[in-house]
């Protein structure tokens, strides 16, 4: 993509609906773009936190002791996506690691250029914490489900909420490339339930 495109601002918007004119004015001209390929590490849990990244394309996953047998996912983030303020905010160390499954673009805005941001534009900071409180929002609701729910009915809302996030194909298919594997630890179930249920799906 032209470099051009992340100092516009109408593209910006387009590609951030969510933020107001002070923080589209950030990313253009504090903001670097940043190009990663898939399953790239971009932090790792317990790295010292460092900065915010403004998701342009591609798909990323946080998680919990990433690419070992006992991964956890704790959330995907796609196109439009602020990842990192919480632990910017709150914790000197990242608590979870962010690694991608496609290539991905980002607008990266480092700790320090963050919050001098903020300092000179207050109104930054509200609209990345509504941003925030939307993303906790959206937690609290996996969480419940998780809690509350039999695995089947886990998987079924895990689907729907991917469809509404990610789109649909014209081949009738998410538009993510997500493995049994991931899926289950996104619902925290093992792969051959996923497996089992996806196989009963069909027979049905």
């Amino acid at each position: 993509m032209d470099s051009l495109m992340y100092r516009d601002k109408d593209f910006l918007k387009s590609t951030f609906p969510w933020a107001n004119d002070a923080v589209l004015d950030m990313l253009s001209h504090k903001g670097s773009v940043t190009l990663a390929r898939n399953k790239q590490l971009l932090f790792e849990e317990g790295e010292r936190v460092k900065g915010l990244f403004f998701v342009v394309d591609g798909t990323l996953k946080s998680c919990l002791h990433c690419n070992r047998p006992e991964e956890r996912i704790v959330n995907l983030f796609s196109k439009g996506d602020l990842i990192g303020l919480r632990s910017l905010l709150n914790l000197e160390f990242y608590d979870k690691s962010l690694v991608t499954i496609s290539d991905v673009e980002t607008i990266y805005i480092d700790r320090d250029t963050f919050l001098q941001a903020v300092m000179k534009s207050p109104s930054i900071s509200m609209s990345v914490m509504k941003q925030l409180q939307n993303g906790i929002n959206e937690m609290e609701s996996r969480l419940t489900v998780i809690m509350q729910r039999p695995v089947h009915q886990r998987l079924a809302n895990a689907v729907i909420t991917l469809a509404n996030k990610f789109g649909i194909g014209k081949d009738s298919k998410i538009n993510l490339e997500i493995t049994p594997k991931e899926l289950a630890s996104l619902i925290i179930t093992t792969r051959t339930t996923v497996y089992r249920i996806i196989n009963q799906m069909e027979r049905d």
